[in-house]
């Protein structure tokens, strides 16, 4: 799995040779900064239940260094408030992950919700 960074440049690059295409290719394609706009706000509480906590914090909180605020931010207003609470603390207080782990991490929440999406248990927008 390619890193969410080099996917990005990719999409960046063929979205200025090719727009139309582009386009199909980024619907098709799913990464960590799709997920406020791709998924159902009310579906995120059963994607929490279904990834391990630690590996969800290490994604959440590479996501947010990395420049992903606005993604872990709906994910979290996304939770019932004290779950949510809970959550940001943690990865308030969580260490600093190499770029390597983080988005080993990310690419394993990524993988969770391809796999929800698959067997319908949510289904992306």
């Amino acid at each position: 799995v390619a890193a969410p960074n080099i996917r990005r440049e990719v999409l960046t690059g063929l979205g200025k040779a090719n727009p139309e295409f582009a386009e199909l290719v980024r619907t098709s394609l799913f990464i960590f900064d799709d997920i406020a706009t791709r998924i159902s706000a009310k579906d995120i509480p059963q994607v929490v239940k279904n990834i391990d906590y630690e590996q969800l914090l290490k994604a959440l909180a590479h996501a947010k260094a990395d420049g992903s605020s606005e993604t872990v931010e709906f994910i979290i207003s996304s939770l019932p408030k004290r779950m949510g609470e809970s959550m940001l603390e943690d990865i308030q207080n969580a260490q600093e992950l190499d770029s390597e782990e983080g988005d080993r991490a990310i690419n394993s929440l990524i993988s969770v919700l391809q796999a929800m999406n698959e067997k319908g248990e949510l289904k992306l927008l």
